[in-house]
């Protein structure tokens, strides 16, 4: 019995740590070329790809119907053949729609837009195959596909550097070369691994998808609403300094999403009434990390950012306070996510993101085109305190109706 709870721990313990060193190699792919970008052409070059990525990733998001979670949480009757069959179908969807974005008087390469596009289909492929290796314990090799994904984005960004190509092709080369090399390995390592099921299951794998798709697109218009005010009023240049500073916030949420998701592929399923202890458990346990690490992070960008990424890379006193509230409101945030998808509570995430997202435009509007970037920051953090709060009363009102 001992020996069976050890063995058990220790497995949880490889399966964050492997899923966090690849939500770390594939945020650092990202960061690299946005760096490059910012050294080679400017800052509002930079800003420019954090805005396509702004304008696309809630298209991608949407029609990626959460489906790695998913996987874990709808049972074993569903198998693989489906859950792919969606992926493909939602994907391809989300590419042409984004690719309209071609046609937007948005300012930036079309090459840009395009780029964009086809490195999220291909992150949507390497994130199901991902489910599938975290769900037969080979999330080391996951890992090492988002590596070799990072690895490839390097290579990619020297020869654009070597070359001297603009603006377009450094940004395209790092994205579908990183992802094509990443999503490649997954798909041949994952290939014959996926559980089987029946046939046709796919229409269970859309009535859950869609509102957690629905939920999980507003989440990411929590953090992209600021963007649009931002680049509206101050141009891509302030856009470019707000996504560095929020790259704190996402190394933040990597260590927290490799718990949540290692939780939710171990766990499998909670009753409501055990989903409100997860909820203060592990949210009180992942504070006692994420709130000093948004206080280093925040010292730390401060110290290197303009050394690193160019002089207007600044962090002021009330974008570093932001910061921190945000780092204290992601625990909340993610284990109440969590234990919402723990006890199939799904139809409850799309109002609980909508309420963050009035949240985050009305204090976007009011407060972006007066404080800039530290309003834009202050708007992301009361929106994602106000959807970890939202939660946590969502679940605890579920267990009091059916018990606990």
């Amino acid at each position: 019995m001992s020996l069976n709870l050890v063995t058990k721990h220790s497995l949880h313990i490889g399966t964050t740590a492997w899923i966090l060193a690849g939500n770390l190699s594939r945020y650092a792919a990202q960061f690299l070329v946005l760096w490059s970008l910012s050294v080679r052409f400017g800052a509002d070059a930079a800003g420019r790809l954090a805005f396509a990525i702004a304008v696309t990733s809630p298209v991608f998001i949407l029609f990626g119907l959460g489906l790695r979670n998913l996987y874990f949480t709808l049972g074993p009757d569903l198998g693989i053949a489906s859950f792919r069959r969606v992926r493909f179908l939602s994907s391809t969807v989300a590419l042409v729609l984004s690719a309209a974005g071609v046609f937007l008087p948005l300012g930036f390469p079309a090459l840009a837009v395009l780029a964009v596009a086809v490195g999220k289909w291909l992150d949507g492929v390497m994130d199901l195959g991902a489910a599938v290796l975290q769900d037969v314990n080979r999330t080391r090799r996951m890992a090492l596909a988002y590596v070799a994904q990072l690895l490839a984005s390097v290579v990619a960004i020297c020869v654009t550097w070597a070359i001297g190509v603009g603006e377009g092709w450094s940004l395209a080369g790092p994205l579908v070369v990183g992802g094509g090399v990443g999503a490649m390995l997954i798909q041949r390592w994952s290939a014959v691994l996926g559980r089987q099921g029946a046939e046709g299951g796919v229409r269970p794998i859309v009535a859950a998808g869609v509102p957690t798709g629905v939920g999980y697109a507003v989440v990411g218009l929590l953090v992209n609403v600021p963007q649009y005010f931002l680049f509206a009023h101050f141009g891509p240049g302030d856009v470019a300094r707000l996504a560095s500073i929020l790259y704190i916030g996402t190394a933040i949420e990597m260590l927290l999403n490799a718990q949540s998701q290692s939780a939710i592929g171990r766990l499998g399923g909670l009753s409501p009434a055990n989903a409100v202890t997860f909820v203060i458990n592990s949210g009180l346990r992942w504070a006692l990390f994420s709130v000093p690490a948004g206080i280093l992070g925040s010292a730390g960008y401060w110290l290197l950012a303009p050394r690193v990424l160019g002089p207007t890379f600044t962090l002021d006193a009330a974008s570093a306070l932001a910061v921190v509230v945000l780092s204290a409101a992601f625990p909340l945030v993610y284990s109440a996510g969590a234990s919402i998808t723990l006890a199939r509570l799904y139809r409850w995430l799309p109002l609980i993101n909508l309420f963050s997202l009035v949240i985050v435009s009305a204090t976007s509007l009011v407060l972006v085109p007066v404080l800039g970037v530290a309003g834009a920051l202050m708007s992301v953090a009361a929106s994602q305190m106000g959807r970890g709060l939202v939660g946590l009363v969502v679940v605890r009102l579920a267990a009091r109706r059916y018990g606990g």
